[in-house]
Protein backbone atom coordinates (compact mmCIF):
# COMPACT_ATOMS: atom_id res chain seq x y z
CA UNK A 1 0.00 0.00 0.00
CA UNK A 2 2.81 2.43 0.85
CA UNK A 3 4.47 1.85 -2.52
CA UNK A 4 1.16 1.96 -4.38
CA UNK A 5 0.32 5.36 -2.87
CA UNK A 6 3.95 6.51 -3.18
CA UNK A 7 4.28 7.10 0.58
CA UNK A 8 2.04 10.18 0.23
CA UNK A 9 -0.61 11.09 2.77
CA UNK A 10 -3.92 10.67 0.99
CA UNK A 11 -5.62 13.16 3.31
CA UNK A 12 -3.06 15.94 2.68
CA UNK A 13 -3.41 15.25 -1.06
CA UNK A 14 -7.07 16.27 -0.76
CA UNK A 15 -5.82 19.74 0.16
CA UNK A 16 -3.26 19.80 -2.65
CA UNK A 17 -0.42 19.23 -0.19
CA UNK A 18 2.35 16.72 -0.89
CA UNK A 19 3.43 15.19 2.42
CA UNK A 20 5.11 11.91 3.21
CA UNK A 21 3.11 9.33 5.10
CA UNK A 22 4.59 6.28 6.77
CA UNK A 23 1.46 4.73 8.20
CA UNK A 24 -1.24 2.67 6.52
CA UNK A 25 -4.56 3.40 8.19
CA UNK A 26 -8.04 1.92 7.92
CA UNK A 27 -10.33 4.48 6.29
CA UNK A 28 -13.27 3.08 8.26
CA UNK A 29 -11.93 2.03 11.68
CA UNK A 30 -11.84 -1.68 12.45
CA UNK A 31 -14.00 -1.16 15.54
CA UNK A 32 -16.75 0.37 13.40
CA UNK A 33 -16.51 -2.20 10.61
CA UNK A 34 -14.65 -5.39 11.62
CA UNK A 35 -15.53 -7.12 8.33
CA UNK A 36 -13.43 -4.57 6.40
CA UNK A 37 -10.25 -5.22 8.39
CA UNK A 38 -8.55 -7.09 5.53
CA UNK A 39 -10.17 -5.11 2.70
CA UNK A 40 -7.37 -3.36 0.81
CA UNK A 41 -9.80 -0.72 -0.45
CA UNK A 42 -10.26 0.32 3.20
CA UNK A 43 -6.58 1.31 3.54
CA UNK A 44 -4.85 4.62 2.93
CA UNK A 45 -1.43 6.11 3.61
CA UNK A 46 -1.60 8.81 6.26
CA UNK A 47 0.91 11.20 7.86
CA UNK A 48 1.32 11.58 11.61
CA UNK A 49 -0.58 14.88 11.93
CA UNK A 50 -3.54 13.67 9.85
CA UNK A 51 -3.58 10.39 11.77
CA UNK A 52 -3.88 12.32 15.05
CA UNK A 53 -6.76 14.43 13.67
CA UNK A 54 -8.46 11.38 12.18
CA UNK A 55 -8.23 9.44 15.45
CA UNK A 56 -9.91 12.30 17.33
CA UNK A 57 -12.58 12.57 14.62
CA UNK A 58 -13.19 8.79 14.71
CA UNK A 59 -13.63 8.86 18.48
CA UNK A 60 -16.22 11.64 18.17
CA UNK A 61 -17.95 10.26 15.09
CA UNK A 62 -17.86 6.49 15.59
CA UNK A 63 -17.29 6.30 19.34
CA UNK A 64 -14.04 4.36 18.91
CA UNK A 65 -11.26 4.17 21.46
CA UNK A 66 -10.89 2.78 24.96
CA UNK A 67 -13.44 5.06 26.62
CA UNK A 68 -15.75 5.25 23.63
CA UNK A 69 -19.16 3.75 23.17
CA UNK A 70 -19.54 2.55 19.60
CA UNK A 71 -22.22 4.43 17.67
CA UNK A 72 -24.28 2.79 14.98
CA UNK A 73 -23.83 5.19 12.09
CA UNK A 74 -23.30 4.76 8.37
CA UNK A 75 -19.57 4.43 7.70
CA UNK A 76 -17.91 7.19 5.71
CA UNK A 77 -15.56 5.71 3.12
CA UNK A 78 -14.66 8.78 1.06
CA UNK A 79 -11.24 10.18 2.01
CA UNK A 80 -12.12 13.70 0.78
CA UNK A 81 -15.22 13.76 2.97
CA UNK A 82 -13.33 12.42 6.00
CA UNK A 83 -10.54 14.94 5.43
CA UNK A 84 -13.01 17.83 5.31
CA UNK A 85 -14.89 16.65 8.40
CA UNK A 86 -11.83 15.86 10.53
CA UNK A 87 -10.23 19.22 9.78
CA UNK A 88 -13.52 21.09 10.30
CA UNK A 89 -13.85 19.49 13.75
CA UNK A 90 -10.33 20.64 14.59
CA UNK A 91 -10.84 24.31 13.58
Amino acid sequence: MLDEQHYLCQYCRCDGVVKQGKTVDHIVPIEASPNEKADISNLAVICHSCHTLKTIWEQQTYGTGKAGELKHITAIRNIQTINRLMKKEHD
